[in-house]
């Protein structure tokens, strides 16, 4: 079903201006597959620090707060330029964002882990909070693109896009840990981030030649700049919105307290050494990379809220079965602490395609009616609550909570506010009528939203 008042109606996404031609559908592949590699990589620098930064950092002298404020550092440099790269992407600079961002990202992370031979506590401390910074400007712009570049390439098949490019994301997760324990102990704690970032940076060079650029003709740009796209931060505000964003956020709040907290506590109480901690968060990174392609395909098929309410349910009950081990100490073993991990990758993972697609109806029942702009308004919105959840997982609630009362009574808070605002959730779903099938974004099912809803 067409909409006669999208702005983009008709306007390829690749269009066949002169000297523009239409790309081939091998090196549009090609692209898409180098698009994933990249994802990959990021996967892996995003779970590497978790089991092995908090141990090394507190043998600099830093605290668990710090160690919160460090991890929490990057997804606050992510959250902020979100807002920025909402308003810069154009249909024009997608290749040039992502790969500046592939770029930053990798000196970031040969930084990060060059840090470990300063000295002095203190200059290290700051250091880490301002590489992090940096590697998070870096992220904020490859995530923005990398579900957008494939899309671009195969728009009829967006959603399989998304779960191709999510799936191998969640890979990278999933070795992430592997990485780091394998190489650490051959070259030293800094091998694995020198490794990953020169990595990153080859795959990045290759992205110049191999990504095709993505120019919109005159007719498309003077459609877009004529239209009036509702304002970004009105849709931000608005109570459907902040209903997706805020119960969605305490999900992806999980992943910052995990890996400033847990992985503290646990070594604690078991004893284990940092590597083989490490292995055992390989459970919560290969979970999610075996959920993510299962998620997207289910999201395709309209399965999108009950996947979304799944998210939303077995979070509390992770944080509860962290809490458990307080009445009995004994449960606390590894097998205890793999169901956790497991839970929290199918939790986590859960929530990323569906969350995606909620905002976009968000977005048309609020009134934006320009497609290139739902998707924009969807994916910066989805970066916002994925870091902010990260952050006050990691800097609040696993940093200076955790400091406060402790690790078992901070699981049962966190327990308590996710029953809340999962509460929240489900009667948002059954009041705005989104329970039953709810399809993914292709042009037809974004048109026949914008339709419906006139």
């Amino acid at each position: 079903m067409e909409s006669k008042n999208s702005d983009t109606e008709g306007a390829p996404l690749i269009p066949t201006t002169p000297g523009n031609e239409f790309p081939s559908q091998l090196r549009r592949a090609i692209a898409v597959v180098l698009v994933a590699a990249l994802s990959f990589v990021e996967g892996v620098s995003m779970s590497l620090p978790g089991p092995f930064f908090p141990p090394r950092a507190t043998d600099h002298g830093i605290s668990q707060t710090q160690i919160g404020i460090v991890s929490g550092s990057c997804d606050v440099a992510n959250l902020c330029f979100s807002f920025i790269i909402g308003s810069l992407i154009s249909p024009s600079n997608k290749k040039a964002v992502f790969l500046t961002g592939t770029f930053i990202s990798s000196a970031a992370l040969v930084l990060f882990g060059l840090l470990d031979y300063v000295i002095d506590d203190r200059i290290y401390f700051v250091l880490c909070i301002l590489t992090r910074i940096v590697n998070g400007v870096g992220v904020s712009m490859v995530y923005a693109m990398m579900i957008l570049i494939p899309s671009t390439c195969f728009p009829q098949k967006a959603a399989l896009m998304n779960s191709f490019i999510q799936t191998i994301f969640g890979v990278g997760m999933f070795c992430g840990p592997v990485f780091g324990s394998i190489l650490i102990p051959i070259g030293g704690y800094e091998t694995p981030f020198i490794s990953l970032g020169i990595m990153e940076a080859v795959l990045s060079v290759l992205g110049i030649i191999i990504i095709p650029a993505f120019p919109a003709d005159k007719k498309t740009e003077k459609k877009i700049k004529n239209s009036k796209p509702i304002g970004y931060l009105h849709l931000l505000v608005r109570f459907s919105t902040i209903s997706i964003l805020l119960p969605t956020g305490v999900v992806f709040l999980f992943s910052g307290f995990r890996d400033t907290a847990y992985v503290l506590h646990y070594q604690e109480v078991t004893g284990l050494a940092a590597n083989i901690v490490g292995i055992l968060f390989v459970a919560n990174s290969l979970t999610a990379a075996i959920t993510g392609f299962v998620v997207g395909v289910l999201t395709q098929k309209g399965y999108a809220i009950s996947v979304m309410i799944l998210a939303h349910v077995l979070t509390p009950l992770t944080t509860f079965a962290m809490f458990v081990p307080y009445f009995l100490p004994k449960i606390e073993t590894r097998g205890w602490a793999v169901l956790i991990l497991v839970m929290n990758g199918i939790s986590v993972d859960a929530a990323v395609n569906p969350s995606y697609l909620l905002l976009q109806k968000a977005a048309i029942r609020n009134g934006e009616r320009n497609i290139d702009q739902v998707r924009k308004f969807a994916s910066s919105s989805f970066m916002i609550i994925f870091c902010s959840g990260r952050i006050v997982g990691a800097a609040i609630v696993g940093g200076y909570l955790n400091e406060l009362v402790g690790f078992y009574f901070t699981s049962l808070i966190y327990t308590m506010v996710a029953i809340v605002t999962v509460t929240w959730h489900i009667v948002f779903l059954v009041k705005s009528g989104f329970i039953g099938k709810v399809y993914f974004d292709t042009e037809e099912d974004i048109a026949e939203d914008i339709a419906s809803d006139n």
